[in-house]
């Protein structure tokens, strides 16, 4: 599914940024922080179903490098280690954010948001 760059490229640092910072987590998933991103869940939707990360990795590979598609897909693969749904007792977001593994992600999607280029 092609989209416009621009716009893609846009949608894909928002999600990748707000993996990458833990503290936004935390207050979006508590509900200090008014946020459409009020779970690990909905996250988690954003990047796979609604702006298509791994589908933007594949079309766009020239444009981002191949180093950059690289990270991106480890991202994607740190994401897809994570049971889905996490809420209603399976993980819940408190616990999610105290795994060392969750901090795995937000560093690897600090890595990927640092590689995209910047939306112009």
């Amino acid at each position: 599914m092609s989209f416009a760059y621009s716009a893609w490229l846009g949608n894909v640092r928002m999600i990748a940024e707000a993996f990458a910072d833990s503290e936004f987590q935390r207050d979006a998933w508590s509900g200090r922080l008014a946020s459409s991103f009020g779970s690990p869940d909905e996250m988690m939707c954003v990047y796979f179903d609604d702006v298509l990360v791994p589908d933007f990795i594949a079309e766009n590979r020239s444009d981002i490098g191949e180093g950059c598609a690289a990270v991106g897909a480890a991202l994607t693969a740190l994401l897809e280690q994570f049971p889905w749904p996490m809420d209603n007792g399976f993980i819940s977001a408190e616990l999610l954010l105290e795994m060392p593994h969750w901090s795995d992600v937000c560093k690897m999607a600090g890595a990927f948001l640092e590689c995209l280029p910047a939306n112009s």
